[in-house]
């Protein structure tokens, strides 16, 4: 049971049922003590103990809700992460209604690395309807800290009582600049009246900046925000560019409930390329599964492919590789429980799903490769980091603390390699929504997700791990 605190908390029970359901919600663990070497994978002939990775504790507390981390071109290290449980806040008197609700408010954090240690802020308090439905964070060239989220008052019209618009908050020197991008559904007018109506906008936000540093934005309209029976179902994966001072903003997908999990690079010929994945299931037409999206106009039209056609765990990462071009979207196989990478070498066939090449990354003997996280150092190797779940004897989605793990692997030019970062012990589940890059120093890092007991609570805690740069 989960003691609550002097004011209410809300979102922790529900981790606790969601992990006996699916094997995304399974992925916090327990932290292990500090610096503890890791060791090869277990299917890979023996190696000896060394001192590859080294692993601490970044914050605590119930934090770690929608992860992410990035590195800006002069090397600073920034994490982005909600705490994983509202707090109850003040009456939603902004509504003008007799009994008004009570808003339940998520802290922002964000967390930057100078040499060992960590300086961590709030960056905003906000309301939300459920859960803060995604992030992004990337540095502007101007080696400031961006983060895409929502923000906005309630919407008096609909009765929301949450943040509802697509936003991006930018350090300023010691303090927070929002801009908003887009605010209304109509905004990315598609002639449609269904999708053109609402006013909540901003889930799953993915940001990137074009080669001249401009923000773009990829995001999923909900509409009314669940009023509407059909708001999700009919939501709609739309895009927003800053070019001068001011946001335009296009449908990508439109009336096929898109947009989760988005992720967003610019190609080496500056188009902006979205991942993300459709949750919608519909017999009439191929919708549910990860899709890859390109435009070659600035947003006014898209290519897209389906590159996995069945429900999975969460999302895709997508990464442009620096020296070939190519493109790398890597996305977890919920049939075959391990993940896979999709690589596009011909541009020109962005659309036909049979010129991107398929590789398995993952161990069979595993259920593994939720929450994938790409990253490429400056040799060109390209890296990704992803929670292992559970044996895949025990069937798929049931993950179990005795077996799971955070991996990463690696590609020597010949094959993968892989290794486990950190198994957590007995005491939880550990290496969830991992985020992965690779530092100044040309080292990878990845911060993650694990649970721990404290005082007879699960706490989730952020952690962060360094390794030794990889071998030429």
């Amino acid at each position: 049971m989960w003691t609550l605190k002097p004011r209410q908390r809300y979102g922790g029970a529900a981790l606790l049922v969601s992990c006996a359901l699916i094997c995304t919600a399974c992925g916090e663990g327990e932290p292990t003590q500090d610096e503890p070497d890791a060791t090869s994978d277990t299917t890979r002939p023996p190696r000896p103990k060394t001192d590859r990775w080294k692993l601490s504790t970044l914050d605590v507390d119930f934090v770690g809700l929608n992860l992410r981390m990035a590195t800006s071109a002069q090397g600073v290290v920034g994490v982005a992460y909600y705490r994983t449980e509202g707090v109850e806040g003040d009456l939603c008197t902004e509504l003008g209604v007799e009994n008004p609700p009570i808003k339940t408010n998520w802290e922002l954090k964000y967390a930057q690395l100078s040499g060992d240690s960590w300086s961590i802020e709030t960056v905003a308090d906000a309301p939300f309807i459920g859960q803060p439905p995604g992030l992004d964070l990337k540095f502007n060239p101007a080696n400031k800290p961006v983060i895409a989220t929502m923000a906005g008052a309630p919407v008096v019209a609909l009765r929301y009582c949450g943040v509802n618009n697509a936003a991006l908050y930018t350090r300023e020197g010691t303090s927070w600049q929002l801009d908003t991008a887009v605010s209304t559904s109509g905004a990315a007018a598609s002639g449609d009246s269904s999708s053109d109506f609402g006013f909540v906008v901003g889930y799953w936000p993915a940001l990137a900046f074009d080669a001249a540093g401009q923000p773009a934005l990829a995001y999923r309209d909900v509409h009314a925000g669940g009023i509407q029976n059909d708001d999700f179902t009919r939501a709609d994966l739309e895009f927003a560019y800053k070019r001068g001072a001011s946001w335009s903003a296009f449908p990508v997908d439109m009336g096929r409930g898109a947009g989760n999990f988005n992720r967003m690079i610019f190609d080496a010929v500056d188009r902006p390329v979205l991942a993300y994945y459709n949750p919608t299931e519909l017999t009439a037409e191929p919708r549910i599964g990860i899709w890859v999206t390109r435009s070659e106009d600035g947003g006014a039209s898209w290519q897209r492919t389906q590159l996995f056609n069945r429900a999975t765990s969460e999302g895709p990462d997508v990464l442009r590789h620096p020296q070939t071009g190519d493109l790398h979207v890597a996305f977890y196989n919920s049939q075959r429980g391990y993940p896979q990478l999709a690589t596009l070498s011909d541009h020109d066939a962005f659309e036909s799903v049979s010129a991107w090449k398929l590789d398995d990354i993952g161990n069979n003997l595993y259920d593994e490769g939720v929450t994938p996280s790409l990253a490429v150092n400056a040799d060109g190797q390209l890296a990704i980091a992803y929670y292992r779940c559970v044996k895949a004897s025990a069937g798929l989605g049931r993950c179990h603390s005795d077996d799971d793990a955070l991996i990463f692997a690696y590609n020597d030019g010949n094959e993968w390699r892989h290794e486990v970062v950190d198994s957590g012990d007995a005491g939880g589940p550990c290496g969830s929504r991992p985020a992965l890059a690779f530092d100044a120093e040309h080292r990878p890092i990845i911060a993650y997700r694990c649970d721990t007991l404290v005082d007879d609570k699960v706490e989730t805690h952020v952690k962060f791990a360094r390794r030794e740069r990889l071998p030429q």
